[in-house]
């Protein structure tokens, strides 16, 4: 599903992370996630954690001026960048992040 951007959805669950699309989940490739707070690279996936990725919960998510030293403001406040190394990266829009009106 996608928005009116053209920008696919995900989400985070609470227990397990943030969900990720099965393409990603199930390569072998390094994985590039971004989100506004800090660059993460993956090597591999847990297999009783497919398709989530547990290091990404909703601490990673706000406005920019929430974080001390955001790495990717531009994806604030609710946006992911992820990629398989040597392909573009897909942003996807993080749907339950609450979004602050400050």
């Amino acid at each position: 599903m996608t928005n009116q951007f053209n920008n696919p959805k995900t989400h985070i669950d609470e227990e397990k992370g943030l969900k990720i699309p099965d393409e990603i989940a199930q390569t072998d490739e390094q994985v590039i996630f971004r989100t506004p707070q800090a660059t993460i690279q993956s090597h591999s996936f847990p297999t009783d954690n497919k398709p989530y990725y547990g290091l990404i919960d909703e601490t990673h998510f706000g406005s920019a001026d929430s974080f001390r030293d955001p790495k990717n403001a531009k994806l604030a406040p609710n946006k992911v960048s992820i990629k398989i190394a040597g392909e573009e990266p897909e942003i996807y829009i993080v749907e339950n992040i609450p979004i602050s009106e400050d």
